[in-house]
């Protein structure tokens, strides 16, 4: 049995699959790519309302679900997919499964598996379903295991932001594309503590008038080695790294105190901030409003956008929250309808 492998027995398995530790499994992926095997397939799956499942039942429950998701895993990779070499808990609330073979059957594979975690997770009587999302990607020409595994992450934190289809494979991008993605998920948490985003305001237009009614703030991310990163490379390596709460909390904190300095004669103008469902917990409200006090800015001038996913998380707390906040003057929008011009850098 290889060193930090766990094997759960399984009889309608084909063959036994280890379930490798996170640091072991890297070791294996690294390997296997370095000896160029032929067709590395690479399927990450997450828990994407992890977080939400604590908060509603308890950590215990959301810790019976990780293991029934790695098992399910494990089972189907044993029995579907060809070559399977290994699975492997992710931090957090991620798994990979990698497997030499099978990349023509990648969209079969995914859409098997959504299926699969589709299902109840819970105990007698106290259903729970969980919101999973798949990022795939395929080897290159002698890329390597890093590179496979960037891309597999970065197509898994598309998805977690995607509306209808609940998987995204990965296209092969040059061996640049894999070394900036690790650049900046190394980088991107001490850039977030060093408060190193750059917000970035894009101003809103009424549609019936053409008026000037407010600016929407963007983030944008002024790599030293990579220059300037984009709202979607940036949010996509929050996502690798779980850091998506972290960086829309620095944006709203930067904005807000930003629209606080324009003057007397912009006193009219709206701020619009993005606001993600996993960062309606609770107290979520009373926090916002503080920041509102401390920087001087009235919540009326304030537009929370979210998207329609974000609305039905978790419908209660959400409801309690954004209740909170509406009685307080914020206007909570979906999908600006705004006209928009390119953004003016701050």
């Amino acid at each position: 049995m290889p060193k930090n492998a766990t094997y759960i027995a399984d009889s309608s398995a084909k063959a036994l699959v280890p379930m490798l530790r996170h640091k072991a499994a890297m070791e294996r992926l690294a390997q296997f790519a370095a000896g160029h095997h032929p067709g590395l397939l690479a399927i990450i799956v997450g828990i994407r309302d992890l977080k939400q499942i604590n908060d509603r039942f308890g950590r215990a429950d959301g810790d019976a679900v990780i293991r029934k998701v790695g098992a399910r895993l494990r089972k189907f990779a044993s029995a579907y997919i060809e070559g399977t070499l290994f699975t492997a808990r992710l931090p957090g609330r991620e798994f990979l499964i990698i497997a030499a073979g099978g990349a023509d059957r990648m969209e079969i594979h995914a859409e098997s598996l959504i299926d699969i975690l589709s299902s109840d997770f819970g105990k007698p009587g106290k259903p729970l379903h969980i919101s999973a999302r798949i990022g795939v990607a395929a080897s290159g020409t002698e890329e390597s295991g890093e590179g496979l595994l960037h891309r597999a992450q970065s197509a898994l934190a598309k998805a977690y932001g995607r509306k209808g289809r609940r998987f995204l494979i990965a296209e092969y991008h040059s061996p640049d594309s894999a070394k900036l993605a690790s650049a900046l998920d190394a980088d991107l948490r001490s850039a977030i503590a060093a408060r190193q985003i750059t917000i970035m305001l894009q101003p809103q237009f009424a549609v019936s008038n053409g008026a000037l009614v407010g600016a929407e703030a963007l983030a944008r991310w002024h790599h030293p080695a990579w220059g300037e990163v984009s709202a979607d490379a940036l949010f996509s390596a929050a996502d690798r790294c779980d850091l998506r709460e972290e960086l829309s909390h620095l944006i709203q904190e930067e904005a807000i105190a930003i629209a606080a300095q324009w003057p007397a004669t912009l006193d009219k103008l709206r701020l619009s901030v993005n606001l993600g469902a996993e960062e309606l917990t609770e107290g979520y409200a009373g926090r916002l409003m503080m920041l509102l006090k401390q920087n001087g800015f009235s919540p009326r001038r304030l537009t929370l956008e979210l998207t329609e996913e974000s609305l039905v998380r978790n419908a209660k707390r959400a409801a309690n929250e954004l209740e909170k906040l509406r009685g307080q003057g914020i206007r909570i929008a979906l999908d600006d309808l705004a006209l928009v011009t390119p953004a003016w850098p701050i």
